[in-house]
């Protein structure tokens, strides 16, 4: 995988050196990510736009072992290796993504060599700042 932005050098780097993994989680919440948006009228076509308050979201699930999971992913180019050009999209911050899906099963960048499967109280240690701390030697 040739990576298309910091965040994606960092998941790479955090596959194997767990010095890595307090970036990542950072970076999971500073940049950009994308999700599937089943709703292809809501989308509006390419794009961007800005969400209206109240307006409801047909977010794409997948199934991982018997749970649904919420697939997000690092960039266009991640998204587009496995899904039909054709299915809309939404870009947000990690951090408003996480919080929009929170209590939700997430996999970052499924059916990529590198990706990962976020539990819900992982999700909200991003969030709430616990992770960093049980990440400090």
């Amino acid at each position: 995988m040739n990576p298309e932005n910091p965040l994606e050098q960092v998941l790479i780097a955090a596959a194997t050196e767990p010095d890595a993994r307090p970036t990542f989680y950072r970076l999971m919440l500073d940049s950009p990510l994308y999700i599937v948006n089943d709703d292809a009228e809501a989308s509006g076509g390419p794009g961007n736009r800005v969400l209206q308050p109240g307006e409801q979201l047909r977010i794409a699930t997948l199934e991982i072992d018997g749970v649904l999971h919420t697939p997000i992913f690092s960039s266009i180019a991640r998204m587009r290796a496995v899904l039909a050009p054709e299915r809309g999209y939404l870009a947000m911050q990690g951090r408003n993504l996480l919080e929009l899906t929170l209590g939700s099963h997430l996999v970052l960048n499924p059916g990529s060599r590198y990706g990962k499967q976020f539990f819900p109280q992982e999700v909200e240690a991003m969030l709430n700042g616990e992770i960093f701390r049980e990440q400090t030697p």
